[in-house]
C-alpha cells in the first residue's frame, strides 16, 4: 500500500545534455495550452504535446522534432541534406489499473502511442489539461540568471480525469480517476549537459470517493528510430517504415534502454550503408546515422514490495514494418489484453523477445513495465527518466578520413550524458555550471574582406550562485566557432581570446570586437561563440566529488541560425562590380547546401537596382537592393517563378543614390 505522503518513481529523464533539478513548488503562470511546445536551444531538440514526447504516434513518420540531434531548422536549408535527424517517433506512457475487486479492469490508457484520443484542453474531453505551458518562455532562465536551482527551459503538462466527462452508452464506463504531472527539463547552455533531458512524472490518485487503484502498472513505450536521415537519403522507398537497421540493448546498471544504428538487411554488403558518398562539405562523404540514443530511469518509486528503482519487465517488440501495427494491436479482450500488455510486455504482438540485440527488418518498439502500485486516494507514484544522446561529432561525422569503427565509439558520450543526468537528478538539479555566454553583433570590415563580431564585457559581471567572492565572477575567455556548411557544423575554433585581451578589449568601451579575415566574398557562415572557464579546486554544494574541471557553454545555444555572406559594406562606385562564380556550373558553386543555386553580385553600392537579361534582351529578373552592404543574392528564379536555363545573362545595376549604371555578363551551365 502506497503512502499519503505520495512515492516517488522517477522514471523520465531525457539523456540528451540537460540535467538540473528544480524545487518542486515553482510558481508557475496561467495555463499554456499551445499544442506542441518546443525545446530547440542546445544541441538536443525535442517538442512535447498534450501527453506525449516528440508527438503522437504515426508509425514511424516523424512529424516533429523528436530527440533530434544536433538539432537545427532543416527548412531554413533549400536544398535536402536528408531531413532532421530524429531518434525517435513519439514515446511516453501507457497506464492500466484493475478495480476495487482486484479482477476486472477499472481502465487502460494508451497515452504513450494515442494521447490524443482522451487528453485535450477541451471540456468534453476524458482527461482535461489543466496546464500546458514553458516556464520562462522567453529565456528569462538563459544560463540560469534567474533562478540557478532550476532548469534553463522547462515545460509542465498536467492533464487529469474529467469528472463531468460523458460517457454515452457505454455499460461499464472505465477510466482512472488520476492526475498526472509532468516536468520535461533542459540545461541546453552547457556543453556539458546539452545532450540530456530529464523528465519526471507524477501520477496521483484523485478520486474522491474509496476508489483504489489496485495492480497499477506503467508501460513506457519508445519507438527509437536511430536512422531516419540515412534511410531518407540512401533508403527513401522505407524511410517511414521504421527503425528496420536498429540495434537494441539494455544496460542493467544504468537502468538504461539504448540503441544504435545498424546494418539494414534489406541491402547486401558490410555495416557501412549509413555512409554517404556524396554527403558533407565538398561532397567528400558523411556518417549519416552516428548517434546512440538511450532512455534511462533516474529513479523509480517502491513498488507493493517496497522496492525502488525496480523494473517490473521489458522487452523489445518487433512488428512488421509493412502494416501500420502497435505492440497492443490484436490485443485479446481488448480492454482486458491491454491491461495484460502493459503489466506483461512479453504478450505483445509481433515478436517480443528480450535478446541482447534486435535488429533487422522489423520495426521495434522498447517496452518498460513498472509496477505494481496499489494507489489509494491522495497517494502518489513518481517515476523520473533521462532522454540521452551521444555520438560521434558532426565534425568528424563528414571527415573523410573518419574510419567506420570509430563510429561506435559513440557509446561512451552516451554514458556520460545519461551520468550527468543522474547525478543532476541526485543533487536536486543542481550542476556545476559554465559562464554565460554574451550576445553577439555580426558587421563587416570597411577596410578588407573580413566578418566583425563584436560584444560587450556585461556577461562578466554575472556571478556563480555555487561560489561567493572573487571565485564567482569565473569567466575566464571566449571562444569563437565557425561552420561555412550547415548551423550543426562542422564546427572549427577560429579564435580564443582571453578575458581582457589588449588585442580585443576596448576599455573605453567595455566591449570587445573581432575579425575574421580567412573568409571569401559572397560567401556563407554560421558562426557562434561560447565562454569558458579555468575550473575550480571544489564545487561547495558537494565537495566530495573534488575538483571542477574547465567548462564551456553550449555553442549550439549562442549562434546564428541563417549564414551571414562575407563582403564589404556598399561601395561608393560602381567600378568593381563582380559576380560570382561566373560561370556559374551546376552544384559546383558556393559550399552551403541553401546556396547550390545561389549567385552573387559584390561590390555593389547599399541602396541600387539590379536588372538581369537574356541576351535576347528579355527581363529576367529586378532585384532591389537597399540593405547597405555591398552584395545582392539571386536564387535563378525570374519575375514569373522559372528557373534560369543555361545560358549567358546581362546584368545593369543603377546606383539609386547617383543614378549612376554599369553592366556586365555572366554565363549559367547545368
Amino acid at each position: 500500500m502506497i503512502n499519503q505522503s505520495r512515492l516517488i518513481i522517477t522514471a523520465t529523464i531525457t539523456l540528451l545534455v540537460v540535467l538540473c533539478a528544480f524545487p518542486i513548488n515553482l510558481a508557475f503562470g496561467q495555463a499554456n495550452v499551445e499544442s506542441v511546445i518546443h525545446f530547440k536551444r542546445g544541441k538536443l531538440w525535442e517538442s512535447f504535446t498534450q501527453g506525449n514526447i516528440g508527438h503522437t504516434y504515426r508509425s514511424f513518420r516523424r512529424v516533429d522534432y523528436a530527440m533530434d540531434w544536433p538539432g537545427f531548422d532543416y527548412e531554413r536549408v533549400a536544398l535536402s541534406v536528408g531531413g532532421p535527424i530524429a531518434h525517435h517517433a513519439g514515446s511516453g506512457f501507457c497506464i492500466g489499473a484493475l478495480s476495487s475487486d482486484s479482477d476486472s479492469i477499472l481502465g487502460v490508457e494508451q497515452w504513450g502511442l494515442f494521447p490524443e484520443k482522451t487528453i485535450s484542453e477541451s471540456p468534453d474531453a476524458k482527461y482535461r489539461v489543466k496546464v500546458h505551458e514553458k516556464l520562462y518562455p522567453n529565456g528569462e532562465n538563459y544560463w540560469l540568471q534567474t533562478n540557478p536551482n532550476e532548469a534553463e527551459e522547462t515545460v509542465r503538462t498536467v492533464w487529469e480525469f474529467n469528472r463531468d466527462y460523458s460517457f454515452g452508452e457505454e455499460v461499464r464506463p472505465l477510466f482512472l480517476p488520476v492526475e498526472v504531472e509532468r516536468e520535461a527539463r533542459a540545461w541546453n547552455g552547457s556543453m556539458r549537459d546539452e545532450n540530456y533531458i530529464i523528465i519526471e512524472y507524477t501520477i496521483t490518485n484523485t478520486a474522491k470517493n474509496d476508489t483504489t487503484m489496485h495492480s497499477t502498472y506503467l508501460l513506457f513505450t519508445r519507438p527509437f528510430s536511430i536512422n531516419h536521415r540515412s534511410l531518407e537519403i540512401l533508403f527513401p522507398a522505407v524511410a517511414n517504415l521504421g527503425n528496420r537497421d536498429n540495434v537494441f540493448t539494455y544496460d542493467e546498471n544504468r537502468r538504461m534502454f539504448y540503441g544504435w544504428n545498424g546494418d539494414f538487411e534489406g541491402r547486401a554488403g558490410d555495416d557501412t550503408y549509413d555512409y554517404w558518398t556524396q554527403g558533407g562539405p565538398n561532397q567528400n562523404g558523411e556518417w549519416l546515422a552516428p548517434g546512440f540514443a538511450g532512455l534511462r530511469f533516474l529513479y523509480i518509486s517502491p513498488n507493493d514490495s517496497g522496492v525502488a528503482n525496480h523494473i517490473h519487465d521489458y522487452t523489445w517488440s518487433a512488428m512488421d514494418p509493412t502494416l501500420a501495427t502497435t505492440p497492443f494491436s490484436g490485443a485479446s479482450g481488448y480492454d482486458m489484453g491491454q491491461y495484460e500488455i502493459i503489466r506483461n510486455p512479453s504478450t505483445a504482438a509481433y515478436r517480443p523477445g528480450r535478446e541482447e540485440e534486435h535488429f533487422g527488418e522489423d520495426r521495434m518498439f522498447t517496452l518498460v513495465t513498472l509496477g505494481p502500485y496499489t494507489l489509494e486516494p491522495g497517494d502518489s507514484i513518481k517515476v523520473v527518466t533521462a532522454e540521452a544522446i551521444g555520438g560521434l561529432s558532426y565534425k568528424k561525422a563528414v571527415d573523410p578520413n573518419t574510419p567506420g569503427f570509430l563510429v561506435g565509439t559513440g557509446l561512451d558520450s552516451l554514458e556520460d550524458a545519461a551520468d550527468r543526468a543522474q547525478f543532476n537528478y541526485e543533487h536536486g538539479y543542481n550542476i556545476p555550471d559554465p559562464p554565460p555566454a554574451p550576445k553577439f553583433q555580426l558587421g563587416r570590415s570597411e577596410d578588407a574582406i573580413g566578418n566583425v563580431m563584436s560584444w560587450s564585457d556585461s556577461v562578466e559581471q554575472v556571478t556563480d550562485s555555487d561560489y561567493q567572492g572573487a571565485e564567482a565572477q569565473d569567466l575566464a575567455g571566449y571562444k569563437i566557432y565557425r561552420s561555412n556548411y550547415l548551423p550543426i557544423g562542422p564546427w572549427n575554433l577560429i579564435a580564443s581570446i582571453p578575458k581582457g585581451s589588449s588585442t580585443h578589449y576596448d576599455a573605453a568601451t567595455r566591449s570587445y570586437s573581432y575579425t575574421d579575415t580567412s573568409v571569401a566574398a559572397g560567401e556563407g557562415y554560421y558562426y557562434a561563440m561560447t565562454s569558458y572557464d579555468s575550473g575550480h579546486d571544489q564545487w561547495p554544494p558537494d565537495p566530495s566529488i573534488g575538483s571542477v574541471k574547465p567548462l564551456e557553454s553550449s555553442l549550439h545555444a549562442n549562434r546564428i541560425r541563417d549564414p551571414f555572406y562575407a563582403g564589404t559594406p556598399g561601395a561608393e562606385t560602381l567600378n568593381n562590380v563582380t559576380v560570382v562564380p561566373n560561370p556559374f556550373v551546376i552544384e559546383s558553386g558556393f559550399t552551403m547546401p541553401r546556396d547550390s543555386d545561389v549567385i552573387q553580385f559584390i561590390d555593389i553600392p547599399g541602396n541600387c537596382t539590379i536588372r538581369i537579361y537574356s541576351l535576347q534582351g528579355n527581363l529576367v529578373k529586378t532585384i532591389h537592393h537597399n540593405d547597405g552592404t555591398g552584395s545582392a543574392k539571386w536564387d535563378q528564379i525570374s519575375n514569373y517563378g522559372q528557373f534560369a536555363e543555361s545560358g549567358v545573362y546581362i546584368f545593369h545595376v543603377i546606383d539609386n543614390n547617383t543614378n549612376a549604371a554599369t553592366k556586365g555578363k555572366f554565363a549559367i551551365v547545368k
